[in-house]
């Protein structure tokens, strides 16, 4: 993905992100395959897949319930490529909106838009 896309960029281009996935049946022991894939349409700014596996002392747990669930994530509504250009907005770019806080998650520190914190708790379906 090219990191000068920001979110209002993003339904503008052209391209097919595509994701597979190898497994082996526990019951049957035999190699599965899924795949899926995503045009810029399919994908949401801001949210990532909710997590499905669960890690035990002896085994993974996976809830194929929340297979296509998402939920939403501060994150900056710029790109890649005008946040480490310290927030200047590229030129041509629909990316407008400042950056008014941040937040502290695993020893690092991100700055994210206000409006943005308040929907990390809604989930919605792909």
């Amino acid at each position: 993905m090219a990191d000068y896309l920001g979110p209002g960029d993003l339904l503008e281009e052209e391209f097919e992100l595509v994701v597979s996935f190898t497994y082996t049946g526990d019951s049957t022991g035999m190699l599965h395959q899924t795949r899926t894939s995503y045009t810029p349409a399919d994908i949401r700014w801001g949210q990532r897949f909710r997590d499905m596996i669960k890690v035990g002392k002896k085994h993974y747990k996976v809830d194929y319930a929340l297979f296509n669930e998402t939920t939403w994530v501060p994150v900056p509504t710029l790109s890649a490529e005008e946040y480490d250009r310290g927030r200047r907005p590229v030129e041509g770019s629909d990316s407008r909106s400042p950056l008014t806080s941040s937040i502290k998650r695993n020893g690092y520190t991100c700055r994210v838009n206000s409006d943005v914190t308040e929907e990390v708790l809604h989930q919605t379906r792909l």
